[in-house]
């Protein structure tokens, strides 16, 4: 049923919990005292049931879902889940360590060679590494896509 809000009170609980002190009026002019405590009296009505305790009339408490905390799952599929995830989590392992191997042996190599009068400066030998870094990178990738691994 449609209530129209006729009077709206902000007030305080002596718990100290803020709510709305309301009068409804239904279609047939009666009206009912309501308090609402979860915000139902935002607009100008109402749509919904009032409830009668005593000589007080109360919104229907709200009707929460607990939320499905357990679920019970078929364990092969969370077995498949589990070893899909470690499967992903290694792949990216594996590769972290390739890109740091990669990175350590062109700094190696670099290093190597920096007392080299064909390297000017700081910047060449950055360059020299990042480009060192790629092929030994692009070495491992052609290592590991090969069938024998």
């Amino acid at each position: 049923m449609q209530y129209r809000i006729t009077q709206k009170e902000n007030k305080t609980a002596s718990t100290g919990t803020a709510y709305v002190s309301a009068t409804l009026e239904d279609d047939q002019g009666i009206e009912y005292k309501v308090n609402a405590f979860n915000g139902e009296f935002a607009g100008d009505t109402y749509e919904g049931t009032l409830e009668q305790n005593g000589k007080f009339w109360n919104l229907p408490k709200l009707q929460r879902t607990k939320p499905n905390s357990y679920v019970k799952k078929d364990p092969l599929v969370l077995e498949e889940k589990r070893n899909e995830n470690i499967k992903a989590n290694m792949k990216d392992k594996e590769a972290s360590i390739a890109y740091f191997n990669s990175r350590n042996t062109a700094l190696s190599f670099v290093e190597k060679y920096v007392s080299n009068p064909q390297i000017s400066g700081a910047g060449e030998a950055l360059e020299m590494v990042q480009k060192y870094t790629e092929i030994f990178y692009k070495d491992w990738e052609k290592w590991n896509d090969a069938p024998f691994h």
